[in-house]
């Protein structure tokens, strides 16, 4: 049961008794589930012709379109108030939103409870030693993009290294400190296996990727470990070499690999690899779900956080030879259907690229969804709840982005930057997994769906992005790498690691 928050207050001893209603895009059929409608904040108010003498008017506005917790809409709202003077209205005044109405929507159904950010506990974390570990003077964790997995036993961490080779070490996972003060963590030095390389055509393993490999995911099954890695500028798209197994994790060095394989959606897909729930695989058809949102070239990747369910067992980890593996899509965003706030810009899209420049560049100042500056590198399913959680990081929600201009200090940008430098932020987006397995099933597009909730995700206070993850569903301890987070040196940027629990309330 939906039910729509709006506050009718007294004003100079007047009370308004009428506020604009407006249809809800949530429960529009044709755009199943859309977000409210945005605040238009221009235009020229001294325009508006009005006939009552001096009165002044109330205007509610919302920070979010859809809140789980009951009465949580009025502690995000804010008010603006505009006079009727000579016969024209003001322009409002007051801290204005983008979102007119708020709906409280309901925090559990048959499909479990919609799970939310605030029960996720910050644990503290840890950090990695930058030195060298292995053959070459790039065998190390300096400047790692962060991909990672914990082992199985879940003692140690497989990493990927210094993207300038493609190199893959697993160390020990030291305690962890609850602090938020990163010379208060300690540092993980003991490394089990080093620096090994992964893929090299001429000494070890081609692993399809002819140009700009980059690693975008891993983990541990059955001894083994699934390697996702892309081309990171595709310029054509045409690359669809995803997946690689070291059969024996125990033995990076000289383990045998098999691949490549092709995992359906390519770039975007061949990211994380989480496990779904025992009750939720016969729904959305697989035992894993897979996704990528991050990189260059939108017109190949997801314009959005992405869910593709398949099945490791059947599909690449008990095979011999490497071939295509079938997955079943439940979320996607192609250029053409980007993730885009339906209330703020339903009846302006198209897919057009001009509509697109609009919505990713943030020119009106009121897109909270997803940028061009968003990126999701991480997700996965909260056991006994109806929600999928993705992760990474966005920007220019308050300033815009501005492509290959000037900044204030005289350089340029090399390509998409938000306007101001610190309007950058990790992001979450939270999906109702029933929504998704009718996009599974051919009920809706997979474009059409839109997050419960969305926003800034809290990672120390530390500007540097979620390079990735992973969440134990048996311990629900949640650790993600920040990609150049520790910047204790000044010589070297290793990931830092941060330590969550994921809370699942009855």
């Amino acid at each position: 049961m939906k039910t729509s928050h709006r506050l009718i207050v007294p004003i100079l001893g007047m009370v308004i008794t009428s506020i604009i209603s407006m249809q809800h895009a949530w429960s529009n059929p044709s755009l199943p589930p859309g977000s409210p409608p945005g605040v238009q904040l221009d235009g020229d108010y001294t325009l508006i012709p009005c006939s009552i003498p001096d009165p002044q008017l109330l205007r509610t506005t919302y920070q979010k379109p859809v809140v789980v917790l009951p009465g949580a809409c009025k502690s995000l709202a804010t008010y603006q108030v505009r006079s009727c003077i000579d016969n024209r209205y003001t322009e409002w005044k007051g801290v204005a939103n983008n979102y007119l109405v708020c709906e409280e929507i309901a925090s559990s159904s048959e499909d479990g409870p919609l799970w939310q950010i605030s029960s996720l506990l910050y644990k503290g974390g840890f950090r990695v030693g930058a030195g060298r570990q292995g053959e070459t003077l790039y065998s190390s964790a300096d400047f790692s993009v962060g991909i990672f997995t914990v082992s199985e036993s879940g003692d140690s961490i497989f990493l990927v290294g210094n993207p300038r080779e493609p190199r893959i070490a697993e160390f020990e996972i030291p305690e962890i400190i609850n602090t938020r003060d990163i010379l208060e963590m300690v540092r993980a030095d003991n490394f089990l296996q080093e620096f090994e390389i992964f893929h090299d055509p001429d000494t070890r393993y081609d692993s399809g990727i002819a140009g700009f490999f980059r690693f975008s995911g891993l983990t541990a099954i059955d001894g083994k470990l699934i390697v996702n890695a892309f081309n990171w500028y595709d310029a054509n798209g045409s690359e669809t070499d995803t997946t690689s197994i070291i059969v024996d994790s125990n033995n990076l060095a000289t383990s045998e690999i098999i691949g490549p394989f092709q995992l359906e959606g390519a770039a975007r897909s061949a990211g994380w690899i989480t496990p779904v729930p025992l009750n939720w695989q016969p729904r959305l058809g697989g035992t894993h779900v897979s996704g990528w949102s991050d990189g260059s070239i939108n017109s190949r990747l997801s314009n959005g956080p992405s869910a593709y369910f398949w099945n490791p067992y059947e599909e690449a980890l008990n095979k011999s030879v490497p071939g295509p593996i079938s997955a079943r899509v439940g979320l996607t965003f192609p250029l053409d259907n980007i993730l885009f706030d339906y209330g703020l810009y339903g009846d302006f899209y198209n897919g057009d690229f001009s509509e697109n420049e609009v919505i990713l560049l943030n020119d009106r100042l009121n897109n909270d969804l997803w940028t061009y500056m968003s990126g999701a590198t991480y997700g996965f399913i909260v056991p006994g709840t109806n929600t999928y959680v993705t992760l990474g990081s966005s920007g220019g929600h308050e300033s815009g982005i501005g492509y290959k201009w000037q900044k204030a200090d005289g350089s340029y940008c090399p390509g998409h930057c938000t306007k101001d430098p610190e309007d950058y932020y990790n992001y979450y987006w939270l999906w109702k997994l029933s929504d998704i397995e009718k996009a599974v099933n051919g009920e809706l597009e997979p474009h059409t769906i839109r997050p419960y909730d969305f926003g800034v995700f809290d990672t120390i206070e530390s500007k540097a992005p979620i390079g990735g993850g992973h969440y134990n569903p048996e311990t629900g301890r949640l650790i993600i790498s920040l990609r150049g987070g520790d910047d204790v040196s000044r010589y070297s940027r290793s990931p830092l690691f941060l330590v969550y629990d994921v809370v699942v309330n009855p």
